[in-house]
């Protein structure tokens, strides 16, 4: 049997001096990858470069667009497109935010529109992110 994987912040209390250290938003980076008409390896290579900066202000930040270029280069065991979107569900249900990168063809990504409505309806605030940088419409459970 599996154990529950906690909160993301639960995290920060197991760590000694917890309390006296400054508690970043744990970030979920929703960008689209499919849908990007430069292709996907340039998508992904933009998603990286973002968490980049995300972490050099400060946050800690995960791109399942990121972690899934490198796992489909070992393995192809995941098949469908149902299959990635509940591994990418089930790891941003422990986020505390989810910033929406508006690359290109972001609102036409089936992907990071279920991201969109699983943050919505799990009350995990959504904000917007703009190619450069700057975060801007910010939603809470789906009222702005």
């Amino acid at each position: 049997m599996s154990k529950r994987v906690p909160h993301a912040h639960t995290y920060w209390t197991s760590i000694p001096f917890a309390d006296e250290v400054e508690k970043p938003p744990v970030v979920y980076l929703s960008a689209p990858y499919v849908s990007f008409y430069r292709g996907k390896s340039k998508a992904r290579w933009l998603a990286a470069k973002m968490c980049n900066k995300i972490m050099n202000k400060g946050y800690v930040v995960f791109c399942y667009n990121v972690f899934a270029g490198g796992v489909t280069h070992h393995t192809q065991r995941i098949k469908t497109p149902e299959q990635w979107m509940n591994q990418r569900l089930t790891i941003l249900k422990r986020f505390d935010e989810v910033w929406v990168y508006q690359l290109e063809g972001w609102d036409k990504s089936n992907a990071v529109k279920a991201e969109i409505e699983f943050a919505k309806n799990n009350n995990i605030p959504v904000k917007y992110m703009t190619m450069g940088g700057d975060l801007h419409a910010s939603e809470f459970g789906g009222t702005t």
